[in-house]
C-alpha cells in the first residue's frame, strides 16, 4: 500500500499515527496530538470550502496554519497564514 503521512489506511488511520501503535504513555499522547491535528486540518478545509463569510474563512486558515505548524509543516503553515492575512485576519 502506498501511503504518505497525510493519507489514510483502509481503516481510516493516518500512516504516521498507525506507526506509533496503540501503546500508552508518551507515544499515545503523540499519537493523539497527530490525530487531532489531522482531523482539525480536514475540518478547517470543510469550513473554508463551505462558507462565504470572509472572517470565518480567515480564522479557519489561521487555525489550519497552527495545525500544520504543530505537525512541523512550516511551508503549509505559511501558506495558510498568508491566506488568513489576505482575508483580513
Amino acid at each position: 500500500m502506498n501511503v504518505t503521512p497525510m493519507t489514510s489506511t483502509p481503516k481510516g488511520v493516518s500512516f504516521m499515527v498507525h506507526r506509533l501503535g496503540t501503546e500508552v504513555g508518551p507515544l499515545k499522547q503523540v499519537r493523539e496530538l497527530l490525530i487531532n491535528a489531522f482531523e482539525a486540518i480536514e475540518a478547517y478545509k470543510k469550513v473554508i470550502a463551505g462558507t462565504e463569510d470572509l472572517n470565518l474563512k480567515a480564522r479557519a486558515f489561521g487555525n489550519m496554519g497552527y495545525a500544520y505548524r504543530s505537525l512541523g509543516n512550516e511551508a503549509e503553515a505559511e501558506k495558510c497564514f498568508r491566506a488568513a492575512a489576505s482575508l483580513g485576519e
